[in-house]
C-alpha cells in the first residue's frame, strides 16, 4: 500500500475465473483528520470497515457514523465521502461490482489531469 502526503494510501486487485466474474476490491487506509474526498464511482460499491472510526457522508446531506465491521451499500452515481473522525488509521476494503470501472473526484487528489481513477487496460 503507497502513503501519500494527505494522509491516504490505496492498494487493490481484480480477480475472478471462468466461473466467476471479475469483481474489483481496493484497500485503503485514511489517517486521522483526513478524508477520502467528495466522489461518484461508476459501479456499485460496497465497503467494509477494518478499522478505527468514521463518518460517512452522502449528496443528500444524510451522514452516518462508521466503525469496524460496519458495511455499507453505496449505489451508482450516488457522490459520497469518508471522514476518518479517530485517533487511528481508518481502515477500510472497498469491493465493486465490476472489474472495470473509474472513480470520479471532485478535487484533484493526485497530479493535474490523473484525477480520474479507473481499473487498468480500461480501454481494452
Amino acid at each position: 500500500m503507497t502513503k501519500r502526503a494527505d494522509g491516504l494510501a490505496l492498494s487493490g486487485f481484480t480477480a475472478g475465473t471462468a466461473e466467476r466474474p471479475r469483481r474489483r476490491r481496493s484497500c485503503y487506509e485514511i489517517e486521522p483528520g483526513a478524508r477520502l474526498g467528495w466522489h461518484t464511482d461508476a459501479t456499485e460499491e460496497t465497503q467494509y470497515i477494518i478499522a478505527g472510526t468514521g463518518t460517512l457522508y452522502i449528496e443528500d446531506g444524510s451522514y452516518y457514523p462508521v466503525g469496524p465491521g460496519s458495511v455499507f451499500l453505496l449505489p451508482t452515481p450516488v457522490r459520497n465521502d469518508l471522514a476518518n473522525t479517530s485517533t487511528e488509521t481508518l481502515r477500510s476494503v472497498a469491493f465493486f461490482a465490476a472489474a472495470m470501472f473509474t472513480q470520479n473526484f471532485d478535487n484533484v487528489m493526485l497530479p493535474p489531469k490523473s484525477h480520474i481513477l479507473g481499473t487498468p487496460n480500461r480501454d481494452g
